[in-house]
Parts: C-alpha cells; structure tokens; sequence
C-alpha cells in the first residue's frame, strides 16, 4: 500500500472546522461540520432511516455493561435526534436493522427489520417491527451464523450477510434464507452500489467452531456481481482490521457526497472515500475512536456514525462551500490511497 500526496492549489487561508456544538469530536471529515446527535444510548451498531427522519438503531451490548450477542431492544430516535426510546420487544443480538417502507417483506408498511438470532440453536433470524411495536419472527436460517447485514437490490430482493461470510436471499414464497454466496470472512455488510452489486469490508477471523479461522482477504473491499455470480477484490487496501472490519456505505449521488464508497481504517482512524476504480481518498481522521459501529446517510443529505464504545450517534453535515472542499482537496491533507 502506498501513499502519495497530491498538490492543492486552494487557498491557503481556507479553515477546515469539525466542530460539535456541545463538546469536542474525535472523528473528522475534513471541510465538514460534525455534532453529535444523539448521546447517551447505549450500545449503538446499525442505523436506518425511516421517510420521516426517525433513527432505528440497532444494538451491542458489549462495551455498556452487557456482553455481545444479548439479548435487547433496539431504538427509536425521533425526527431532528431531540429524544429515544426502546423500540419492540427484546431480540437476540440485534446489530442491524432495515426499514421495511412499502412492508415488502413484513406485510406491514413501516416496519422495522431487524437482524438478530434464535437461542438455545444460535440460529440467525430476522425479525419484524411494526409501527405499534408488535414484535414478529419473519425468517431463520438454518445454520449457525451470526447476521449482521441486511439490504436490497433495485428489484427489491432482500440480502442478508453474516460474520462468517456467507451471504443469504430471502426467499419469501417459502419463506426461507437460501444461502447464496460466499464472500470472506467481514462485517456482514450489505452495501449495495447503483449496478446491484454487494461489497463489504473484510475482517481478520473470526470465532468459529471451537478455533480462530483466518480471513483470506483481511482489510481488503470485496464486491459480489449477482449478473455473473463471481466475487472480486475491489480495492486492495490492506486495511488495519485487526480490531474488526470496518463499516462502509455508498454515497447518496448528491453534489458532495456523489455515489462513492466512504468506509475507514480502524487502524490508522483514516475516513476513506473510494471511487468506481477502486482508489481511496483520505478525506477525515479519528475514526478509529470510539468504535465506528455503522455508516448511514439520512434523509437530509447528512453523514450519521455511530459510535459503539462512546454510546452516541454523530452526523457530519455538509454546507455549500464544503462541495469545494472535498472535491479539489483541503489544504494538502487529503491524500490518494492505493495498493
């Protein structure tokens, strides 16, 4: 891996700011103010937005007083971040969640899909969450895997993705998790790009079977192409992942953030914005504080992380002059990553 520094011709008179209303922030993306949103809920891992601007987030007890794998309700955080509550009723291992707008999948518009498990078999399992709370098992697979990802193609099939690397459809005419493909050992991530293909960031090992088994990939972006069925590497980033692979999300096609992949190395703590190619740009630091649980943009065009170990939720939300920013480079501190 290498780094070279590209020339900026900005002025140097330009002043980067990431600076929280109420308190100093760790994480940076350069040129791009940052707050926290939500503080004090303990726990957070993965975040959806609903139409209306309500915050679903799921939960890992580990670092606030329970263990991994828990039992717990996921929250609720209402329009604008002013208040949360618990949401549903208690589910195994809830990291991640899904919004079911149309109920597609739950029956139930507005519903919350959440990933989770079964015990005593460790089974993974999705569940649903009405709007009224009502708690329902949807889905199970049937072996033992922990799933941490969910998303959807364009033609609305339903992906899930486990800590092990294999990747599930759901198939709802029989109303099972059909194992699809295997894609290393990672996050479970579902990040889905405007051509339906899959990427996700690759771990270290993982725990499996008694022993540690090794990823083949670690630190490295791969991406699954559904038209051809092949996995490839897509950015070769040999990432410090010995903490745990990284979350990573596709830009919403704005102005600033355009459709890239932006992920970070917990390692270095870098923020990276990679292109189609592959290339990663270093565009923030501090990302390795705190424990980056998920990535996700709302519906306000803003950047929300959430931070597992400082039990807060933070939102990195771009003014106009920040288009210029992050577009030419801020003041030479970014700089282009490659293999």
């Amino acid at each position: 891996m290498k780094l070279n520094g590209i020339s900026c011709w900005m002025a140097a008179a330009t002043v980067l700011t990431a600076a929280s209303v109420s308190q100093a922030i760790d994480q940076m993306i350069f040129g791009v103010p940052a707050s926290i949103y939500v503080d004090n809920i303990n726990g957070p891992v993965g975040l959806d937005f609903a139409p209306d601007g309500a915050l679903f987030v799921g939960r890992d007890l580990s670092l606030s007083g329970g263990t991994s794998g828990q039992s717990t309700r996921i929250h609720r955080v209402a329009p604008g971040g002013v208040s949360f509550a618990e949401f549903g009723d208690v589910i195994g291992d809830p990291d991640e969640v899904f919004v079911d707008v149309t109920g597609q999948y739950s029956g139930t518009p507005g519903s919350v899909l959440v990933a989770g498990n079964n015990t005593p078999a460790i089974t993974g399992a999705i569940r649903s969450i009405a709007p009224d709370e009502t708690t329902t098992l949807l889905v199970e697979t049937v072996a033992s895997v922990n799933i941490n990802g969910l998303g959807a193609l364009s033609d609305g099939t339903l992906y899930a993705g486990s800590n092990e690397g294999d990747y599930y459809v759901y198939n709802q005419g029989a109303n099972s998790l059909d194992l699809d493909f295997f894609m290393d050992i990672g996050t479970g991530g579902v990040a889905v790009d405007s051509q339906d293909r899959i990427y996700t960031t690759v771990a270290l090992q993982i725990f499996q079977g008694g022993m540690l088994v090794p990823s083949a990939n670690p630190g490295d972006i791969l991406r699954y192409d559904p038209m051809t069925g092949m996995v490839e590497t897509f950015a070769d980033l040999n990432m410090d992942v010995s903490s745990g692979g990284s979350a990573a999300v596709f830009g919403p096609g704005d102005a600033f953030w355009g459709s890239d992949l932006y992920t970070f190395d917990r390692g270095t703590g870098d923020f990276l914005r990679v292109d189609s190619m592959g290339n990663a740009t270093i565009i923030g630091s501090g990302f390795d504080q705190g424990i980056v649980a998920d990535l996700e943009f709302g519906p306000d065009g803003a950047l929300y992380a959430s931070l597992l170990q400082d039990n807060q939720i933070i939102r990195f939300a771009p003014e106009p002059s920040s288009v210029i920013l992050l577009g030419l480079g801020a003041v030479g501190l970014i700089r282009r990553r490659r293999a």
